[in-house]
């Protein structure tokens, strides 16, 4: 193990008892390319996986290796619980040789907002479509540029899957994310033209979507 991994070790366990236990904290050693776990403190079930393909994705991206953090970035665990997931690279020669992970477990704070939400009552669709209106009269520049467009859905969707109709629940949820990341949902008709592409609800579009933005706070 890397000799600097060893003072981010014990930084990893003090983290661990002293911030609540809804935060899974992880040091990964990124030196060897199965990204091995050098320490884990308030583990959670089934985040390994994604928090390494975020790890991946990280130390692939010059832009992401050299600000050295990915943050706030969605993670669905194989039980289908969401958290709220950041790395901090650790670097030597500005070569990355580790990796400190925090994911928030968002299931409660989403229950609690879920509640509220209950209670509130709003209508999406009415609140999307006054939102769209106002984005149009206002000359809202996303809508206007040409790039993306309500085809650059079809693009990603079929860039995904083969057959969106038969698409998983997890590769459903990461087409969302691209779609919301580009900013498609500021378009008017994205929503639409979204659930119709993947064969879902629109409803199900915007339960996607919330649950992105629950999770990224």
């Amino acid at each position: 193990m890397n000799e600097e991994l060893k003072k981010y070790e014990a930084l990893t366990y003090f983290l661990g008892s002293t911030i609540p236990k809804t935060f899974e904290v992880i040091l990964f050693d990124a030196a060897q390319s199965d990204y091995p776990v050098v320490a884990h403190v308030n583990k959670a079930s089934g985040t390994l996986r994604e928090t390494r393909r975020n790890l991946a994705l990280a130390t692939s991206n010059a832009e992401v290796r050299r600000q050295g953090r990915l943050v706030n970035r969605v993670l669905q665990s194989d039980s289908s619980k969401m958290f709220k997931s950041s790395l901090y690279l650790i670097k030597e020669d500005d070569e990355v040789v580790g990796a400190l992970c925090l994911n928030m477990q968002c299931d409660i704070y989403m229950k609690a907002q879920d509640i509220i939400t209950s209670v509130l009552a709003f209508n999406l669709d009415d609140l999307n479509d006054l939102q769209n209106d106002v984005q149009e009269d206002a000359g809202d520049i996303s809508v206007s540029h040409a790039e993306p467009t309500l085809d650059t859905i079809a693009e990603i969707v079929h860039g995904n899957v083969d057959e969106p109709k038969r698409a998983t629940v997890d590769e459903r949820i990461e087409i969302i994310i691209d779609l919301y990341d580009l900013g498609i949902f500021e378009i008017k008709g994205a929503v639409a033209r979204t659930a119709e592409e993947l064969c879902i609800s629109e409803q199900s579009v915007y339960r996607y979507i919330s649950k992105i933005k629950k999770a990224r706070g």
